[in-house]
């Protein structure tokens, strides 16, 4: 845990953000749900004990990170949604850089730092080990059917 009350707080804040943003990338299909549960892991993990062990031990959020932060991997769903996100990211940053400075030696330089950015984090993402998809409640087929896993009325 680290010191200083303040810092304590405002990591418990940005815990607490990411986790609400991580729950809404549950039933947003384009927002994606681990890299910001593990964010919020992260800030946990330096600050509250007790805040960490409960995202750990959710019964909806824990299975997207317990894995990961139990030194096991991610999913393939995940990898690709976490990679695909980021490079979203890095592109709209790029893009809105050139579009504020133009093409000069200061939109060049930062968009060669994100590209770096991008392609190590990807490296790393794509260099962790794959694991299952975590079970738990799964959304219904979009057509409405019952679908492979879901119980069938008497």
């Amino acid at each position: 845990m680290l010191g200083g009350r303040g810092v304590r707080t405002a990591l418990n804040v940005a815990g607490v953000v990411f986790v609400a943003i991580g729950a809404v990338g549950i039933v947003v299909p384009v927002l994606p749900t681990t890299p910001f549960l593990l964010l919020a892991s992260a800030c946990f993990l330096r600050s509250s004990p007790r805040l960490h062990r409960w995202l750990l031990s959710h019964p909806r959020l824990g299975p997207y990170v317990a894995g990961y932060v139990g030194g096991g991997g991610l999913s393939a769903r995940a990898k690709r949604r976490s990679i695909s996100a980021l490079w979203t990211a890095i592109g709209l940053s790029a893009f809105l850089t050139f579009v504020r400075f133009g093409l000069a030696v200061v939109s060049v330089g930062i968009s060669l730092v994100l590209l770096i950015v991008a392609i190590s984090v990807t490296r790393y993402i794509a260099g962790r080990p794959t694991v299952p998809e975590a079970s738990g409640p799964q959304r219904p087929p979009l057509d409405g059917s019952p679908g492979p896993a879901s119980p069938v009325d008497p």
